[in-house]
């Protein structure tokens, strides 16, 4: 019980106003009068505080679909925080409840380069705070599909589908190594620009991207192909937080502030169009680095990856690494659908192509953990990701190994992201923990976690190796075929 504060009043006064209580609490109240130094009979009652509003409204993690909002703690505990979201222009309010203990909450479901009003009220029994409310601006969507059409030696139609936001304008830039930039400006109900005046016999590089006011879309660049045969095409671009991404890909790609070069391999003559590092490495390439790929044995599918040919015979393909922190992977499901990184550094291939390269034979899995010194693996005979309306599930084989049998608790489990939640525990798992995974009620391993951070299961976990409150300074995931070694072999009588 809190010491009884006293107050003293001028003997015709009939009101008093109590300030600096705690919201949500119950009062004694004692009164009583005083004259010449005699204390009256005094009178008693008991009044209730009314809840404190959430304070400190700020916002995080804004995307076209998604944004997280956060408040300050209450003062006296209560049971659930209400949060309501409807956008300024009108429409059905959205509603999320999150615990009484949580500061933040995922707003998902929104739509692109929105304004919506944000209200936070605070919920003990049948009790509700004041409203505490703020705005968030969703970011705008991009524009895709950008494709050229009736292509002359002098000009040639660019045609695109719009972003869902309602934009002012659409800027297209595009430039020959020869010339310099142009940028045209049209309305943002148009979906098509005549480019002329081109030179004949010219490669140039188009990048379109959609304005509202003060906001940006992201890009979307296409290309024409060089003369030459080549296998992909190496992008390299960055951020505010430096390089984000390296990777080989078809015709397009999304992309902000983009710096473009195209690179030819040599391909060997046992696979022509190899499908993973293991047939690379039966081409006879046996250094470590990137080597592109034709996903299925393609040759209209390329992709680069990083091969690990060292390791336990070699033929790996790499599509994890956490080595330094410097790579942010608290990302929302399109960043973890697509891929992100730098090969050479830290990344992540992305859930489609995992399910596109695993779906054409069987593979297994490898996890290399190092950590001050000490180093463990985990291997699976069997791998798979699945398919998109599976959300992805994993499925693994028998274990072999010195780090233990973390992954099995994950079986058959759906990729989670913070902005898509599909694991079966009561809070939001990727949210929670700071990551990405296959969680399920939470984990038992969290390679996507917060670098760095020991606190209990939010850095990068592997239980059976670590356990919940150390974070390992390296991890990679890496996949080969399951039927690698009896072609390694054969290789190597040859």
């Amino acid at each position: 019980m809190a010491h009884p504060q006293e107050y003293s009043v001028h003997g015709n006064e009939r009101t008093l106003v109590l300030k600096g209580l705690m919201g949500g609490t119950e009062y004694e109240i004692e009164l009583y009068g005083i004259k010449l130094g005699w204390r009256s009979q005094g009178i008693s009652g008991t009044a209730q505080t009314g809840l404190g509003t959430p304070q400190e409204l700020h916002f995080s993690d804004v995307t076209d679909s998604s944004a997280i909002v956060h408040w300050s703690k209450s003062q006296s505990p209560v049971d659930n925080y209400r949060i309501t979201y409807v956008p300024f222009e009108g429409g059905s309010p959205l509603m999320v409840t999150v615990d009484g203990s949580v500061l933040e909450a995922l707003l998902p479901n929104m739509n692109p380069g929105k304004t919506y009003q944000v209200t936070v009220n605070a919920v003990k029994g049948l009790e509700e705070s004041d409203s505490s409310t703020d705005t968030v601006t969703t970011a705008l969507d991009r524009p895709e599909h950008l494709t050229a059409i009736n292509v002359t030696d002098i000009s040639a139609m660019l045609q695109w589908q719009p972003s869902e936001a309602a934009v002012d304008e659409y800027v297209v830039t595009y430039r020959a190594d020869t010339t310099r930039p142009v940028v045209e400006h049209v309305p943002g109900n148009t979906v098509e620009l005549q480019m002329g005046s081109l030179t004949p016999a010219t490669h140039y590089t188009v990048a379109l991207h959609a304005v509202k006011e003060a906001q940006k879309s992201d890009a979307t660049l296409t290309w024409r192909p060089p003369q030459a045969a080549v296998t992909g095409y190496t992008l390299s671009f960055s951020a505010a937080g430096g390089t984000v991404r390296v990777c080989v890909i078809l015709s397009q790609y999304t992309l902000v502030d983009i710096s473009l070069k195209f690179k030819k391999h040599t391909i060997g003559q046992q696979h022509r169009f190899p499908k993973d590092c293991a047939q690379i490495f039966l081409n006879g390439e046996t250094s470590s680095g990137l080597y592109t790929i034709h996903v299925g044995g393609e040759e209209s599918q390329p992709l680069q990856v990083y091969c690990d040919m060292t390791t336990d015979a070699g033929g790996w393909l790499v599509f994890l690494r956490r080595q330094n922190g410097e790579l942010e992977f608290f990302r929302n499901w399109k960043n973890y659908t697509a891929g992100f990184g730098n090969m050479n550094n830290e990344f992540w291939l992305g859930l489609f192509n995992l399910h596109k390269i695993t779906s054409s034979e069987q593979y297994e899995l490898r996890v290399d953990l190092r950590d001050n010194g000490e180093s463990a693996y985990a291997q699976y005979d069997k791998f798979t990701v699945a398919e998109p309306r599976t959300r992805y599930k994993i499925y693994i084989g028998a274990y072999s190994g010195t780090a233990g049998d973390s992954m099995i608790y994950h079986q058959g489990r759906p990729f989670s992201t913070y902005d898509n939640d599909n694991d079966i525990a009561v809070t939001n798992c990727a949210l929670s923990y700071k990551g990405a995974f296959w969680y399920k009620n939470c984990h038992r391993v969290n390679l996507m976690g917060k670098y760095g951070d020991s606190s209990h299961s939010k850095g990068i976990n592997w239980f059976h190796w670590k356990g919940h409150e150390h974070s390992i300074e390296f991890a990679e995931m890496k996949i080969r075929p399951a039927n690698y070694r009896k072609f390694e072999n054969r290789k190597k009588r040859s």
